[in-house]
């Protein structure tokens, strides 16, 4: 059985920047991950998705993001990244290794994945906390002819039947989902507690790239009273595409101008939603100063 001072379970962005100061520090260490290569749990999201941060915001510590750092990067690219990463400081990082139990074993832990066991004086846990899809219960009223998918399962609109979608949920991929879907079909897009949407880009820099003070100031525009924790959504996504009403149909988009509205709607937990009536998200995001 090898022992490690240290032992990182999680090889995405925070366990390989702990392998870098592991490194840095000297210690013996192993990092362990279930997916088969660094990176995996990106490249299985869905399609489209692009990050809300620029590669300048992105960096690991001590290699740079490649691209244009005013740029957003595609999951793809983020996946790339960090195995370049583990590759670049030559990180000891055991994939295909799911961790099936951590245990107090004398001065230090017992980490066991399938036959195999390491001993390791300190464990850090780098999996993140959103590992299981959380689902409504009200899910089970649904007709038996409504497809339901979480953001977990939801790779591409060929997975939809024709017609309206619902998207539950108002964080980064909620909104980046209906966006899209919305270019081809009416999309109803559900918000636990109001939002303020503003331009991805303002005086041609990624909005996080704005100086501060600007980007509070808009934010006060745009927002009700009430602290950021308060007016925080959950970021878990429900999505429901039913068959179209008789005589219905999506119409595609023609450079944005026809593009089916993505309409604000009370939320299904019976919460209000933010803003009334019908609006186009554009390029817009959900703001968090």
């Amino acid at each position: 059985m090898n022992a490690y001072d240290v032992l990182v379970i999680g090889a995405g962005q925070a366990g390989l920047a702990m392998g870098y100061y592991l490194r840095q520090a000297g210690l013996r260490f192993l990092i362990v991950d279930q997916c088969e290569r660094v990176g995996d749990s990106w490249r299985q999201r869905y399609d489209t998705l692009v990050l809300f941060t620029p590669r300048s915001c992105s960096d690991l510590p001590g290699l740079p993001f490649p691209g244009e750092r005013d740029g957003l990067p595609a999951k793809d690219d983020v996946a790339d990244y960090l195995e370049q990463y583990t590759a670049h400081f030559s990180l000891p990082v055991r994939t295909k290794s799911p961790v099936s139990s951590v245990e107090r074993h004398g001065d230090g832990f017992l980490v066991a994945s399938g036959q195999e066991k390491w001993f390791a004086r300190q464990v850090v846990i780098a999996t993140g906390p959103f590992q299981t899809p959380w689902i409504p219960a009200i899910h089970r009223d649904a007709a038996p002819d409504v497809v339901q998918l979480h953001t977990a399962a939801y790779k591409n609109e060929c997975q939809l039947r024709p017609g309206p979608v619902l998207v539950a949920g108002s964080g980064n991929s909620g909104v980046q989902i209906a966006v899209e879907l919305a270019a081809s079909r009416p999309v109803v897009l559900s918000m636990g507690r109001p939002r303020p949407f503003l331009p991805l880009r303002l005086f041609w820099k990624t909005y996080l790239l704005v100086p501060q003070a600007v980007r509070v100031y808009l934010h006060s525009r745009h927002h009700p009273a009430g602290t950021m924790a308060e007016q925080a959504a959950r970021s878990d996504h429900w999505l429901q595409a039913a068959a179209p009403p008789p005589g219905t149909r999506g119409t595609a988009a023609r450079d944005g101008a026809d593009r089916p509205p993505v309409r604000p709607h009370r939320n299904l937990f019976g919460r209000q939603s933010g803003g009334s009536g019908q609006h186009h998200l554009g390029d817009r995001i959900p703001t968090h100063v």
